[in-house]
């Protein structure tokens, strides 16, 4: 039987070649930084701020973030997974003013925890969380949307931040 990649050699190359899918890196950061700190406890909030309340709420903002933006994929009918090819280019909702809303919903919710958790590993986390996001995924994600959208998304690039 003939493996799909073989019969369609370019579907492997109409995705944005990540180099690792971004929930699982956020997961890992996560169960890293607290392994880490109950090794090695690192705290950083001050004790009379109520870490669990600050912590969730700004989770929560993230959480929203990232519920809204699935949302927009739902509505334009593309596939959120960044092994998937994308069918449309999404530039309404939260994709109105950042390129990358999920992933700063995924920042704030890596922060939220941290707050929570009162650790300062997970924070320290992002220093490896940044590079790998921006170059290995988000980087990959615009030059593939611009081989596929061209004008378009150079268009969109130009009038929306990446960030907030």
């Amino acid at each position: 039987m003939a493996d799909d990649m073989d019969t369609y050699p370019d579907k492997q190359m109409d995705r944005a070649q990540v180099v690792i899918r971004p929930p699982l890196l956020w997961f890992s950061l996560i169960c890293v930084g607290y392994g880490l700190d109950w090794l090695i406890p690192a705290g950083f909030m001050p004790s009379n701020l109520p870490n669990i309340w600050v912590g969730g709420g700004v989770f929560a903002l993230g959480l929203v973030l990232a519920l809204w933006s699935f949302r927009q994929f739902r509505e334009f009918r593309t596939d959120v997974d960044t092994h998937s090819p994308t069918s449309d280019l999404v530039d309404t909702g939260p994709f109105g003013f950042s390129r990358n809303p999920i992933y700063c919903g995924m920042f704030l919710g890596i922060v939220g925890i941290a707050i929570g958790l009162n650790t300062l590993w997970i924070i320290a986390g992002l220093v490896i969380w940044y590079p790998v996001m921006r170059y290995g995924v988000i980087g990959r994600e615009g030059a593939y949307l611009e081989r596929l959208f061209g004008a378009d998304y150079i268009a969109y690039k130009s009038c929306t931040r990446r960030w907030i």
